[in-house]
């Protein structure tokens, strides 16, 4: 009897329901109509039907007090759907015996629960399997399998799976002519498989076996497991090989599982997947996918159970086919497009503004940059190449000398690079001047490998906001379908791919601060801020962001909470913040007498008149004009809750405002509008909400065309920029419209 307050019963039948209404009313019709005699409780558990079955059943068991209607909010698969149902019973029943059913399985034996109580007074089981007949296969069901897989042989399996869902979306989706005689030939190939393992199905089994896989389609648990578990299946699956973990978790935790030909069922096999899925291919599609991860999870707790480490894997993952994709072309493009040949540099314009704080430290010892002015070899060089000297671009006076207008952000990224160019110059024999072959290949590589890290934390950040196959699209999208791609590659050394990889940075650890307050988060969010403040003073507005989405969210508390408790970690995240600023304000202490001093002298803002229209959709400079694809991230806003759409609008309202009323709102020599990038972390969390919505097939392939054309006009127009068809910066729609599709000046 029950020691507590829970109703003592001998049997529970535990049944998932999905959609098919009349297989589950004939299945509790079948156990009633049985064992009326005997105390059972009777428990569906409706997985989120969209045909609003689960209602259904609701309503038509209303008054039956031995049926008990369970609905989940959300469709969880096998594993936690019939951990639904498993958590209810174990929590408010005294239970002897659970049988967890398919809502397509027929109990055809009266006798059924007698034989499960002789069984277990004899062998004292945890878990058992009857004999499975499913009359549509004219196969006996259980065993699956009679030993635990090898892990080697599910990697094998994972593989085929893999290549049999490449090939049938390819005839889906691009064969479309031929689509009905290569799903076929995949149906085949699906068959050879099927008999290329080793099939012990086809037998009846009239032995108890132990230690088995058994089929999932009726599984009995005594109450010893009942007690001692907090779930009947791993919940980490949704469909497929549920089984085949609880066999090797029930090893490993060493219960009693096997499989007796004395308790029997029929089962139909498959209702559920067929109701659902209509079309054969969406089977094994479902069917592949399904059983990629679940063998995969089976794998991993193979591994840990027996503390064997993971072989390696052989196989790139799709994340990491994209990561490489997107690294291969930045760096065949980025050689193909950057000069290093004596006669040409990649170190020009404001990149050598940027930059001439590194020779001017480590080679000249010269902050007044007496190296570049009138009269010296590189100024010289630099007036043949662009026709104007240095000191007319980026070189101001001062009452103690000339100074780089520019702050030493950017100088401090590029500053390993530069140090093994210094060193490998030196070993090759090159002149160490800080313009020579090294100097101009490292300044290339180090404005590659801080876009690559960018592009990585946004990937990772992405991934802990929606699945990963969207986060690796839309990482694709910002990596291939913005003007991302022209300054990692064809013009090196701007500030804005360096404060990509700070805001990303910044955004992806404060995230982390606020899940989880930590001091490695903190200490990196500061250091990252004072970077981006450092490198493009006017990129300060980024921090709004994380401010205004900590006070939206109720987090103000939590923060302060942290910083009250942990005064010396907030002091030292303070400091790293403040560090980089430091630095400007030294060199200009040293430069000009002064710790703050406005470098920029006769430029500045006009903020009564700012160009916001022409910044985001002029054909000189016009944002939207120049990356459509951000258009997308204004519709995916729909998709955001308004505790993250209200920080990111305001955002940037205000880095528009300020960054549109400089003098020269269209930024000199560039592609697109290069003072946006620092907000595509932001802008790429809505862009991921919309791709998730897309769930249709033809809705697929237009965001995949729409993807590829994105890439193919951002190439194109990079690559015009280059090029000089289309002008750096007086660009208007009579001479847009004539570029198009040109590749000849």
């Amino acid at each position: 009897m029950a020691t507590n307050s829970k109703q003592y019963l001998n049997y529970a039948f535990l049944i998932l329901h999905y959609q098919t209404v009349e297989l589950t009313k004939q299945c509790i019709k079948n156990i009633i109509d049985l064992f009326s005699d005997k105390k059972i409780i009777i428990c569906i558990v409706d997985n989120a039907s969209p045909n609003k079955s689960g209602e259904l059943l609701k309503q038509e068991y209303v008054n039956a007090n031995n049926v008990k209607i369970l609905k989940s909010t959300t469709n969880q698969g096998f594993a936690k759907g019939n951990n639904i149902g498993f958590n209810y019973l174990k929590t408010n029943y005294e239970i002897d015996f659970m049988i967890v059913l398919n809502n397509d399985v027929t109990i055809t034996d009266k006798l059924f629960l007698r034989k499960i109580n002789k069984i277990y007074e004899k062998e004292q089981f945890d878990v058992i399997g009857p004999d499975i007949y499913a009359p549509k296969l004219k196969q006996h069901q259980n065993p699956q399998e009679y030993n635990l897989p090898n892990p080697a042989s599910y990697e094998y399996w994972i593989l085929r799976y893999k290549q049999l869902l490449w090939k049938e979306k390819t005839s889906y989706y691009i064969k479309y002519p031929f689509r009905k005689a290569y799903s076929l030939f995949c149906a085949n190939q699906t068959a050879k498989i099927e008999q290329e393992s080793e099939d012990i199905n086809k037998r009846y089994e009239n032995n108890t076996i132990y230690n088995c896989i058994l089929h999932g389609a009726c599984i009995i648990f005594s109450k010893n497991f009942i007690n001692q578990r907090d779930y009947a299946f791993y919940p980490e699956t949704f469909m497929y090989f549920e089984e085949h973990i609880l066999s090797l978790q029930c090893i490993n935790k060493g219960y009693k599982i096997m499989y007796s030909p004395e308790i029997k069922v029929e089962h139909l096999c498959h209702a559920t997947t067929e109701y659902v899925f209509s079309k054969i291919e969406k089977q094994r599609w479902f069917f592949y996918k399904q059983a990629i991860k679940s063998m995969s999870i089976y794998n991993k707790l193979y591994y840990k159970y027996h503390k064997i480490a993971p072989k390696p894997k052989l196989f790139l993952s799709f994340n990491k086919l994209i990561a490489l994709f997107i690294a291969s072309i930045l760096l065949i493009i980025t050689f193909i497009t950057s000069p290093t040949s004596p006669g040409r540099t990649p170190i020009k314009s404001d990149a050598a503004g940027y930059y001439c704080y590194l020779p001017a430290i480590f080679i000249y010892h010269d902050l007044h940059c007496g190296f570049l002015q009138n009269g010296s070899s590189l100024a010289q060089q630099y007036q043949q190449e662009y026709g104007y000297p240095p000191e007319t671009w980026f070189l101001n006076n001062t009452e103690k000398g000339w100074i780089t207008k520019f702050s030493c952000g950017v100088a401090v990224c590029e500053m390993p690079g530069f140090l093994c160019a210094c060193g490998l110059s030196k070993i090759f024999g090159y002149d160490c001047n800080g313009y020579s072959f090294f100097f101009k290949l490292l300044f290339i590589l180090s404005n590659l490998i801080f876009s690559l890290a960018a592009l990585c934390i946004l990937l990772k950040l992405l991934k802990e906001i929606t699945n990963n196959k969207t986060a690796a699209i839309i990482t694709l999208a910002v990596a291939l379908c913005t003007n991302v791609f022209y300054y990692s590659t064809v013009w090196a050394g701007s500030a804005h791919i360096y404060n990509l990889f700070f805001a990303t940075l910044m955004l992806y650890n404060w995230k982390h601060f606020l899940d989880n307050p930590n001091n490695k988060s903190l200490i990196i969010s500061g250091l990252a801020m004072g970077m981006i403040v450092l490198i493009r003073p006017t990129d300060c507005v980024l921090a709004a962001f994380p401010i205004l989405y900590t006070i939206f969210n109720g987090n103000v508390l939590k923060v302060f909470d942290f910083i009250k408790n942990n005064i010396a970690i907030t002091l030292i995240g303070t400091a790293l913040f403040l560090a980089p600023i430091a630095l400007q304000m030294i060199i200009w202490k040293i430069t000009t007498g002064h710790f703050i001093y406005y470098s920029y002298q006769q430029e500045g803002f006009d903020f009564l008149h700012p160009h916001i229209i022409d910044g985001l959709f002029s054909f000189k400079k016009g944002w939207l004009i120049y990356t459509p694809i951000m258009i997308f991230a204004f519709v995916g806003m729909w998709f955001c809750n308004k505790k993250f759409n209200i920080p990111l609008i305001i955002t940037l309202i205000i880095h528009c405002y300020i960054v549109f009323s400089w003098w020269c709102w269209w930024y000199g020599g560039s592609f697109g509008c290069r003072v946006m990038i620092v907000m595509y972390p932001l802008l790429a969390i809505p862009l991921a909400r919309l791709l998730e919505k897309v769930t249709t097939k033809k809705a697929m392939v237009a965001i995949g065309i729409m993807l590829a054309f994105f890439m193919f006009w951002n190439v194109l127009q990079s690559y015009q920029v280059q090029k000089g068809i289309l002008h750096y910066e007086d660009t208007d729609w009579t001479m847009y419209k004539q570029s198009l599709f040109k590749i000849r000046p």
